[in-house]
């Protein structure tokens, strides 16, 4: 019965990826600003892949969430477009696919620590904060090996990982008390 369910949740995983590299983040100003200036939308700029990986991981457990990233990686360099940039074979010379690939652990870290740790929106927290600290680990490691002079990959750690951490930590906030919300009323 475990294996039907990590299937179905890594399938579920799959889709949620593919429609997360096509939207947008964004979050609103406070409601306590609303009658003064109206409801205002602010872009994040960032997609929701990250976001998406960890909710894979934090819902349906670390089986599920590794097959989800699997399933996403090979179904993107097989020459269908659905990474954020396209997909296909030459994505492997991408400074971005260490990030990618950084998904696998991220997102089974997350499930792992999401269902051995009490159910608190803390411990869910920092299950995401885990899963998101191996995607950029991962995602760094990939840019130190393909440019092995630190000022060559510098640049590229500062555009992938550094300036969109702080858009990543509020998504990972965002997918923490939504798990835990749906965690507790489904009872997983």
């Amino acid at each position: 019965m475990k294996s039907l369910r990590d299937l179905i949740w890594g399938l579920v995983g799959l889709l949620l990826m593919i429609q997360g590299a096509l939207v947008q983040a964004a979050m609103v100003n406070g409601p306590w600003q609303w009658p003064q200036v109206g409801i205002l939308v602010y872009n994040l700029g960032e997609t929701f892949q990250v976001g998406t990986a960890l909710l894979v991981g934090v819902m349906g457990g670390a089986t599920a969430g590794c097959l989800a990233q699997v399933a996403y990686l090979v179904v993107g360099l097989t020459q269908i477009p659905v990474f954020t940039f396209g997909g296909s074979w030459s994505y492997l010379r991408e400074p971005t696919l260490g990030y990618l690939l950084g998904f696998v652990p991220g997102s089974t870290l997350c499930g792992y620590l999401a269902f051995r740790l009490p159910l608190t929106l803390e411990n869910l927290l920092a299950s995401c904060l885990a899963g998101l600290g191996a995607i950029h680990l991962v995602g760094l490691t990939y840019l130190a090996s393909q440019f092995p002079v630190w000022a060559d990959w510098s640049p590229l750690a500062w555009q992938y990982t550094l300036t969109r951490l702080p858009a990543q930590l509020l998504i990972s906030c965002s997918v923490a008390a939504l798990s835990w919300g749906l965690r507790r009323g489904l009872w997983l």
